[in-house]
């Protein structure tokens, strides 16, 4: 397959259906890291929605960006992709903490300045992203709980261990009462609190917690599953 040639603006005929069709072709780039070639098309893509009218409130715009972003993250430059996701979160900002494309701009801020240092600003994001995601898909949502990991990863770092202990407290009382004890989710979360409070320099409290664990993984999965042997 020879490399795909990318249009000038002109060349970007200023119907719905073609600057789908580009968008995908970006994805697909983007996919296959090509990141140079998908910033090429991105870039063009953004022209050709500006040259119909798009404005850069609308959604359309800011999932450009977006992708513009996800190129600089494939090419290691994260303080211009974080730059560019805090424009994404502020064109987006207006339908609230409610709106999940929103919310996934924001966990993905967070990652970027997470992979610039910015521990601060990383855990404003995350906080953020996770108060949202708290109101729009629950406290046992996958979504919610993989930005729970990062608020506790980046609480820990600013020697704010106890907050994390606390919200991933409050994430084992869901997922338990909603999915079980037995459940997968639940074993994790629960191994998540011990291996804070073990952060925290609590080691009763996370030895407690680590050998429930342990009994809960060997009478779902056995004594000789990988999970249980990460956790001895």
């Amino acid at each position: 397959m020879g490399p795909i040639v990318v249009p000038s603006t002109l060349e970007f005929a200023p119907d719905e259906g073609t600057l789908r069709f580009w968008d995908a072709i970006g994805r697909c780039l983007l996919g296959t890291n090509a990141s140079v070639e998908a910033l090429s098309v991105y870039r063009k893509l953004l022209e050709a929605y500006v040259s119909i009218g798009v404005k850069p409130t609308d959604r359309v715009y800011a999932n450009v960006l977006n992708r513009i972003a996800c190129c600089h993250v494939q090419q290691g430059d994260y303080e211009l992709a974080a730059q560019v996701q805090n424009v994404c979160c502020s064109r987006l900002a207006t339908p609230g903490y409610r709106d999940r494309n929103h919310l996934a701009m924001l966990h993905f801020l967070g990652v970027s300045y997470r992979y610039c240092e910015d521990q601060e600003r990383a855990f404003e994001a995350f906080e953020r992203c996770r108060q949202g995601r708290a109101e729009l898909l629950g406290m046992d949502h996958p979504e919610y709980l993989e930005t729970v990991s990062n608020v506790v990863a980046c609480a820990t770092v600013r020697q704010q261990s106890h907050y994390g202990i606390q919200l991933l407290s409050e994430c084992c009382t869901s997922v338990k009462s909603k999915l079980g004890q037995r459940h997968p989710t639940y074993i994790r979360m629960l191994c998540s609190l011990g291996n804070a409070h073990a952060g925290a320099h609590e080691f009763e409290k996370a030895l407690v917690i680590l050998q429930k664990c342990l009994v809960l993984l060997a009478s779902v999965a056995g004594t000789d599953s990988v999970q249980h042997i990460e956790i001895l």
